[in-house]
């Protein structure tokens, strides 16, 4: 079974108490590390080419899927259309929002949905890893309008998303990934941006005034043929 340790507080208003999922290979697949939020429930699906893993909420669902490749090749492309032709399945209306390449992650493949089933809109943010002898597919799921209520909490799992051999080799030093400091950053902006005042929100470092350097005071030179009228102003 996987492991779930604590992981990380972010001590901040609408903080996230997040707990680290380990999963360890059982079939060559990719092993890997996520960190979820505490009130998930976990579930574990084993398969000969891999496993899924599902954390669920009465609202929500964070599933990572871990398979291994045989030497086929395959693109971020075919992924997207597999899982689209997986989601046509099972929904009647299954639309690409968005996709892009991850900024910090050249293997990582971001990618957003609105589904629709049985007059019930959803919406599906996905994210695509393709490594050595396998892939990962983190996907996080919840009705549109509970979508925004647990952005932060599939953000932080897409973006926490790593392999356990890449954690390895990463330095001591260097637990806290770019992604993670990137959410932090965006939640603090936040927080600065919406606080509960009728006057505009400024940073500490619009409302401090700047030190202005202050230039040393140059000092006068005499010679021998100056007459000062006070002797005592002579330096």
């Amino acid at each position: 079974m996987g492991r779930l340790c604590i992981s990380i507080l972010l001590l901040i208003p609408g903080s996230i108490h997040a707990l680290t999922y380990t999963w360890q290979s059982r079939n060559a697949e990719p092993a890997f590390k996520i960190d979820i939020a505490e009130n998930f429930r976990v579930s574990e699906i084993v398969k000969e080419n891999g496993a899924s893993i599902r954390f669920k909420t009465k609202k929500a669902i964070i599933e990572v899927r871990s398979f291994k490749t045989q030497g086929e090749k395959i693109d971020f492309s075919t992924l997207v259309n597999q899982k689209a032709a997986r989601l046509s399945s099972e929904y009647t209306l299954v639309k690409l929002l968005a996709e892009k390449t991850s900024t910090h992650r050249p293997n990582f493949y971001l990618v957003n949905w609105e589904l629709r089933r049985k007059g019930v809109t959803y919406i599906d943010q996905s994210g695509f890893m393709i490594v050595d002898g396998g892939i990962l597919v983190v996907s996080c799921l919840a009705r549109i309008e509970d979508s925004e209520s647990y952005q932060y909490k599939f953000s932080n799992a897409i973006y926490s998303l790593r392999l356990l051999n890449e954690i390895a080799d990463e330095p001591k030093t260097a637990h806290v990934k770019i992604e993670k400091l990137h959410l932090v950053d965006e939640m603090r902006r936040l927080i600065f941006t919406h606080m509960p005042s009728a006057l505009s929100a400024y940073t500490p470092a619009e409302i401090l005034p700047k030190a202005t350097p202050q230039k040393p005071e140059k000092e006068i030179l005499y010679d021998d043929n100056y007459i000062l009228p006070d002797i005592e102003n002579k330096k």
